[in-house]
């Protein structure tokens, strides 16, 4: 009876899709781009009350897998909505470390917001922030090759805490959508 209650509790919530059940998010290339080129919302690698893998981040790892990466990425910058422009720019980061460096500019002083959502919490956030944060212990990565987990170990917290935060300069939002598991990928 536990289990039958667990199904119909689960699919109520949306959670019992084949797509959930197999943990199937990926995104085929044409897609990906369509989801990148039209998303409002810069979007955390789960979201949702059940902690769903986002259309966003998968859509952004299956471009990061092309090929024509770098392309792709160029051409949502100048192209896609302002949440799509910073996953272009997270794309860039690694596709053209140099270039990334000069286009990240105008955002860094920006004061146009963009839609977020990480886990099930919705919001605004000015899009100077996503870009650059001014934290103490926000992710700076020496570059594209090194992960969060490498830059954890390299500045551990006196306290114990592994709490980080994150931006797009500093590699954090990037590094944290190519690490991302669950979009079987």
């Amino acid at each position: 009876m536990k289990s039958a209650l667990a199904v119909i509790l689960l699919s109520a919530l949306g959670a019992f899709s084949p797509a959930f059940a197999k943990g199937q998010y990926e995104k085929s290339r044409e897609e990906a781009i369509r989801v990148l080129l039209k998303t409002d919302v810069f979007a955390d690698n789960f979201v949702g009350y059940i902690g769903r893998p986002s259309d966003e981040v998968c859509s952004f790892r299956t471009v990061l897998a092309q090929p024509d990466a770098d392309a792709l990425f160029k051409e949502i910058l100048t192209k896609g909505r302002l949440a799509g422009r910073l996953y272009a720019l997270c794309g860039i980061y690694f596709t053209d470390h140099e270039r990334f460096g000069h286009e990240i500019q105008p955002y860094r002083k920006s004061a146009d917001s963009v839609a977020t959502f990480a886990g099930c919490i919705m919001g605004r956030e000015r899009v100077a922030r996503v870009v650059e944060r001014s934290d103490p212990r926000v992710i700076r990565l020496k570059g594209p090759l090194e992960t969060t987990a490498q830059w954890l170990d390299r500045h551990p917290d006196p306290t114990g805490s592994r709490d980080y935060s994150m931006d797009i300069l500093g590699g954090g939002w990037p590094a944290h959508f190519k690490e991302m598991k669950g979009c079987d990928r």
